[in-house]
């Protein structure tokens, strides 16, 4: 007989979840490969399987750093575990990075430890569509109607890519011109990566994304 066995994800668990399988090693899993990208990073364990439905997503927030972290905060790795997993197209080019924002004295959200870059380039057709599917996963509203549910669920607070940005402070405005562009540099313009920054909630794996889930154990490879 098939026994189920049902848990509360917290903190330590959920941590622990997404560090115990590589995201390289993920990719590969068959069955996840026409699953749409779902709202709980714990999703990305191909042992897990999400048996409620998703909670009401947080509200909307961000903070700026006001000095560097020493590293990458908890949360954005799990984001950044999440982003591979789901898009294995591109790769990880990292998230702390103890600098100002260009042609500015203020932190960037990398000096906090509390922003993502996925390299994918927009010269290359395929790339494109993966960068602009992210951004679109990440702002859209979910099936009860709740706006950039995505983002909220993981306490996103500035989404760049392709000349375009998209915070959380401006939200209603949706993706607008990035004010360093036009530029022939695609690192500056982020024509070459999807920086998706953080606020001290999801940083802190404080929101939706990181707790109250339930989850179930499969046995026998069955899990509903």
């Amino acid at each position: 007989m098939t026994t189920r066995r049902f848990r509360r994800i917290g903190v330590a668990v959920a941590t622990a979840i997404a560090l115990a399988v590589p995201a390289a090693a993920m990719a590969t899993v068959p069955d996840y490969k026409t699953v749409k990208p779902a709202a709980n990073p714990a999703s990305v364990n191909p042992k897990v399987t999400i048996h409620h439905g998703s909670p009401k997503p947080d509200a909307l927030g961000s903070a700026s750093v006001t000095k560097c972290s020493g590293g990458p905060a908890l949360g954005t790795q799990r984001l950044a575990n999440y982003v591979e997993y789901w898009w294995p197209r591109g790769e990880n080019w990292g998230i702390y990075n103890c600098r100002t924002i260009a042609g500015s004295r203020s932190y960037s959200l990398h000096a906090g430890g509390r922003a993502y870059d996925h390299h994918l380039s927009v010269h290359d057709a395929k790339d494109k569509a993966a960068g602009d599917s992210i951004v679109a996963a990440f702002l859209r509203a979910d099936s009860k109607g709740n706006k950039y549910a995505l983002a909220k669920r993981f306490g996103v607070q500035e989404i760049i890519w392709n000349c375009r940005i998209w915070t959380a402070a401006r939200a209603s405005e949706g993706l607008r011109p990035y004010g360093e562009c036009p530029t022939s540099n695609d690192t500056i313009a982020h024509r070459d990566h999807v920086h998706i920054g953080q606020n001290l909630r999801g940083a802190d794996r404080r929101t939706t994304a990181y707790t109250g889930w339930s989850w179930c154990e499969p046995r026998d490879g069955m899990c509903s």
